[in-house]
């Protein structure tokens, strides 16, 4: 045999030895190993614990989404805070027709305030919120089970985009004033978004008297600019809007979406895309009309009886897609993680979720994208996670 030809073949199968051997440590790294059913309980729990902590003083609150937590095997937990928590003496700022105008609402009252006051304002919301997260990471993170020593417990604040207003490009509705007048919001005065971190190590080092919680809160690692990774990016865009109508009801033929899915880009993680799905819309009476299989009017049991039919054809569906999309996404890393978070249809009493977390690694996706790794086996790299029912 030719030796050029000898060196090829075996070159070809070292390559196939590598792929192979990393698809199946991707799978085996990703082999669930632990209760899903409390790991729910106790995010469920942290999130009431901090949302708690965050009004405890009826000076400030949350208006609008609760606390959202997301554990992640391999990385740890990650909490959201609503991107619009403030202090309730939130400041607005604006140019009207009249000129510069800088004030506060209180007590459904214009006050001007002067910029010494302004700063003053900010400086307080930033302390409030971080001394918010750094109680809750060293006092009560470690109530959540499961985790590893080297896992992290994270709590996120996005940017801010309004604050007792609607915004519409760079441009504010302040409702209570002037019947809905225009204001233009300077960009710079907004929330730039807050993280806090720690490792369960610490916590752990701290529950066993190893340091003190003075030291346990300087363990906890602030990240007060979070803009950069809060800017849209072309391709995480362009995912969402191809998930959103590939299981718009139209094209699906299990459940659907009737939105493109948000998302929350990480550094050191990756992206979170957040999607709700339905089955079935109620005609009153216990009746449902479903869609996407062809039934217009259809009992309450026969219609949930098909709705639970239909799950691992929807699963199948979602994994699939994940994979053959997710490979259009860029800006990842390889060692990071593109994840779909799934509300589904309710259907309590039914043998499925009530809803399901997908992971993959980035190093899969790119496999796949070059011809490496077949669509099942790429597939198999995915990490699904399935939250009971209570």
């Amino acid at each position: 045999m030719n030796k050029t030809l000898i060196i090829t073949k075996m070159k070809n199968v070292k390559t196939s030895i590598w792929a192979f051997s990393l698809m199946l440590l991707t799978v085996t790294a990703w082999a669930q190993s632990y209760d899903a059913a409390r790991m729910k309980t106790d995010l469920e729990i942290a999130e009431d614990i901090l949302s708690r902590l965050a009004n405890q003083d009826g000076e400030r609150s949350f208006w609008g989404s609760n606390v959202n937590g997301t554990y992640i095997e391999g990385y740890g937990v990650i909490l959201s805070l609503p991107s619009n928590f403030s202090s309730r003496q939130s400041v607005h700022w604006g140019i009207g027709s009249s000129g510069s105008a800088t004030y506060t609402i209180v007590g459904g009252k214009r006050i001007s305030i002067d910029q010494s006051k302004l700063d003053s304002l900010q400086e307080a919301t930033r302390n409030m919120i971080t001394q918010v997260m750094k109680t809750f990471l060293v006092d009560y993170a470690d109530l959540i089970n499961q985790l590893k020593a080297e896992d992290k417990i994270m709590v996120v604040q996005k940017k801010s985009d309004f604050s007792y207003a609607v915004i519409s490009g760079e441009r504010a509705v302040i409702s209570e004033e002037r019947d809905g007048g225009f204001y233009s919001i300077d960009e710079a005065k907004r929330n730039m978004g807050v993280s806090a971190e720690i490792r369960k190590s610490d916590l752990i080092d701290y529950k066993q008297g190893k340091i003190s919680r003075d030291q346990a809160m300087g363990k906890v690692v602030m990240n007060y600019d979070l803009d950069a990774s809060s800017k849209k990016e072309p391709d995480l865009e362009l995912f969402s809007s191809i998930i959103g109508r590939a299981f718009r009801s139209d094209l699906t033929e299990t459940y659907w979406t009737s939105s493109s899915p948000s998302y929350e880009r990480l550094e050191g993680f990756g992206v979170i895309y957040n999607m709700r799905v339905y089955s079935r819309n109620n005609l009153g009476n216990d009746y449902f009309s479903m869609p996407t299989l062809g039934e217009e009017k259809i009992s309450r049991e026969e219609g949930l009886k098909k709705v639970e039919e239909a799950y691992p054809k929807f699963e199948k569906a979602i994994l699939n897609a994940m994979v053959e999309y997710g490979r259009t996404i860029r800006s990842l890393k390889e060692e990071e993680n593109l994840m779909i978070k799934v509300q589904l249809t309710e259907c309590k009493g039914c043998n499925m979720p009530e809803s399901i977390d997908l992971a993959v690694k980035k190093s899969v996706l790119t496999q796949f994208d070059r011809g490496q790794l077949s669509l099942e086996n790429a597939v198999k790299g995915v990490k699904i996670t399935k939250y009971p029912y209570k």
